[in-house]
């Protein structure tokens, strides 16, 4: 298997200014895996895969690609991996279809899809979960103390508490309603000092940069990286659960190839999914 890594940049979105305002459409880095077959050089006809996916299913996805060459359910397919925030690759899609599968950190990234007529008939569905923790460097102020509630993001002992974009991106969303919810009004106390980043990778790059930046990321993201320690888990919320999506794209040309990952998956990306923190979709 052969890797290379190529930019790709896309304009704004006729529909969706106000969220590309926000976050801008920055360079995107794919990933194309070669899962080659048995025989010998690289057929011209080759058969393409590719995968948009939510930044913070880079882990998983990587894995469960190389998998699927390794299973030979690829039949030597050309994969290409494109990670970003789940507004970002909805945005990307809607304005040149070349993805063949998305997989969105929530519904509604998917649905806007689906309602432009983006979405093969028939392949929305949830694949997977996820919950929240808050994470702070080992030399934070926080780190050292015991951890008291969401509140404690209010302290002065917190520099800067940085998330997602909270205006665009789900895992933004997700923290902006459980610091709404807390028994301290904390979402009014801590939005002066608040540092929206473009997706859930760069929060948690953001927060291992500087001890006094505490911030909330997928507990899956917080155990990819040993320069942050978890404070607390967030329990679930009833109404607004963290559930991925996953559609299948209309106009790819890959939807054989994407229907046998996602059979790849099904049967054998669970475990994967297990390894790296994620739950079991509801």
């Amino acid at each position: 298997m052969r890797t290379r890594r190529s930019g790709r940049r896309s304009g704004p979105v006729p529909g969706a200014a106000e969220a590309t305002q926000r976050t801008g459409l920055a360079p995107v880095v794919a990933l194309i895996l070669l899962l080659c077959g048995c025989g010998g050089g690289v057929a011209a006809d080759r058969e393409e895969l590719t995968i948009f996916a939510a930044a913070s299913l880079r882990d998983v996805v990587e894995d469960s690609v190389h998998g699927f060459g390794e299973s030979g359910a690829a039949e030597g397919a050309e994969v290409t991996l494109n990670f970003a925030g789940s507004n970002v690759l909805a945005q990307q899609i809607f304005a040149a279809p070349a993805a063949d599968l998305f997989l969105s950190a929530d519904e509604d990234w998917v649905r806007f899809l689906e309602a432009k007529g983006r979405v093969v008939p028939g392949t929305v569905r949830p694949i997977l979960g996820n919950l929240l923790v808050v994470i702070a460097r080992p030399d934070s102020p926080l780190a050292s103390v015991p951890w008291t509630g969401l509140e404690s993001l209010a302290s002065e002992d917190v520099g800067q508490l940085v998330l997602a974009d909270p205006g665009a991106v789900p895992a933004g969303r997700y923290a902006k309603a459980h610091l709404e919810r807390a028994a301290a009004p904390v979402w009014a106390a801590v939005q002066d000092r608040l540092v929206p980043a473009l997706d859930v990778r760069a929060a948690l790059q953001l927060v291992a940069s500087d001890p006094r930046h505490v911030g909330i990321v997928y507990r899956t993201d917080a155990r990819a990286s040993d320069d942050v320690v978890v404070l607390a888990e967030l329990p679930e919320l009833e109404d607004q659960p963290i559930v991925y999506w996953v559609a299948v794209i209309q106009g790819g040309g890959g939807d054989a190839a994407a229907k046998r990952f996602l059979s790849y998956f099904d049967a054998d990306g669970a475990a994967i999914a297990e390894r790296h923190g994620f739950l079991a979709a509801p």
